[in-house]
């Protein structure tokens, strides 16, 4: 008589990693799969082997649940540029991709650890770590393109105690790391760690000590070298970075305001021509009279701060979001942080998603400066969610910022971002910052 086999769903704890409607939604595309009664991702799981039992269809099921992890809430991405190799053979990446897993095996559960093999796993269902401060994988994947790795992904997680109110209970910190070898991008997936009451290593709590832990356990083992590794190609990564995302950042603002600035700084230019020229006269007689520059900056200083009095008054957020949409832009800035010509530090904008910064009045008084300074060391842009059918209230804004160590993007919101949305922002930032 042979005895029924009974499964648990064993990843409660990623329960709050998920999105359980996101989640359902994928499979119903994927699988033609659906339950209404499960009320859980536990529920739906143990409803489904029920059902199905263990078929293929079931590491479909667990690949789902993986990658609705990752790209769910690991809100600060950090991301590299790959200067080699563009590929690695199979059996140095598999040599090299067991060692990575075996030195984190032991924190497993015993009855997975078989699983872990270097051909892929997904063990988020089964996966349980009670013990505070175990570091381990709960899945892994790539792809190969003949006898060349080309993409590589981990799932990486460290049990904690977590703090919510007055209360702790026990969870996990995630953490993860896509590599493209044929666009060269390593990125690297962390969530904020502000609620981690953990005791060990103080280094890995914060956002940018989890994501050196990730690049130094998942990436460089691999032998990837990453641009930033050679001091020289660094300084040079930085500067090609500020300018692009200076030039990208600049692109959308003229996009959006173009047709108005004409139409205003034409109707003005006769104006703002004789009243450059008086206040030049006066500035004559009380002193030296200005330089040629001087006075055509002078005389684009007015008109910007004629625009931004117009755009202020007759413009409202939503029009202004909505022609974003209207000319098939990916979002639109809505704070921008950078050093002028003197080397002094501005920034205007806002924290509002929904608020362009062409709507912000004190941009108009910056721009000028903000045109001279040809590079942008920190700002931030709303992106519409879904590139193919724009709206306006679908948006999600990130912060960008240049960093020694490269490029790192924030999702400010609270929504679940899903792998369409992070692949979007990662490739069109990447497309943009050389």
């Amino acid at each position: 008589m042979e005895t029924e086999s009974v499964y648990l769903f064993n990843g409660k704890r990623f329960i709050e990693h998920a999105n359980f409607k996101e989640f359902k939604d994928q499979i119903q595309k994927k699988l033609n799969y659906n339950d209404d009664s499960a009320e859980s991702l536990t529920q739906f799981y143990e409803n489904y082997y029920e059902k199905k039992g263990n078929s293929d269809d079931f590491n479909e099921l667990n690949r789902t649940l993986f990658e609705n992890v990752m790209y769910g809430r690991l809100t600060n991405i950090f991301v590299h540029k790959i200067s080699d190799p563009s590929s690695l053979g199979i059996d140095l990446f598999k040599k090299a991709a067991k060692k990575i897993i075996d030195s984190f095996k032991v924190s497993a559960p015993i009855t997975i650890q078989d699983l872990m093999s270097v051909n892929g796993f997904y063990l988020l269902d089964g996966m349980s770590v009670p013990k505070i401060g175990s570091n381990f994988i709960a899945g892994f994947d790539y792809k190969q393109d003949g006898s060349q790795v080309t993409e590589v992904r981990f799932l990486v997680g460290r049990s904690v105690t977590l703090k919510k109110a007055k209360e702790t209970y026990p969870g996990y910190m995630l953490g993860a790391v896509e590599i493209n070898l044929k666009k060269k991008i390593c990125s690297i997936f962390v969530k904020h760690t502000s609620n981690v009451l953990d005791e060990g290593d103080e280094a890995i709590k914060s956002v940018q000590g989890y994501h050196k832990f990730i690049l130094q356990n998942f990436v460089l083992p691999l032998t990837i070298n990453l641009v930033e590794s050679d001091a020289e190609a660094r300084k040079e990564m930085i500067e090609k970075d500020r300018q692009g995302m200076f030039e990208f950042c600049k692109s959308l603002y003229e996009e959006l305001i173009d047709d108005v600035r004409t139409e205003v700084l034409t109707s003005a230019e006769k104006d703002v021509i004789s009243v450059t020229r008086k206040i030049v006269r006066i500035l004559k007689e009380l002193g030296k009279k200005p330089t040629l520059e001087q006075q055509s900056i002078l005389s684009t200083k007015i008109n910007y701060l004629i625009l931004g009095l117009h755009v202020e008054n007759n413009i409202s957020d939503k029009e202004m979001a909505q022609k974003a949409v209207e000319k098939d832009l990916l979002g639109f800035p809505t704070n921008i942080d950078y050093k002028n010509s003197r080397m002094n530090r501005s920034s205007t904008g806002t924290s509002v998603k929904s608020k362009p910064i062409a709507k912000s009045e004190t941009l108009y008084s910056l721009l000028t400066d903000f045109e001279k300074a040809r590079m942008l060391n920190k700002w931030s842009l709303s992106w519409f969610r879904d590139p193919k059918n724009k709206n306006e209230d679908e948006i999600e804004q990130t912060s960008i910022e240049s960093t020694s160590f490269g490029l790192h993007i924030r999702f400010k919101g609270r929504n679940f971002l899903g792998k369409e949305l992070i692949q979007h922002v990662i490739g069109t930032i990447d497309q943009c910052r050389s």
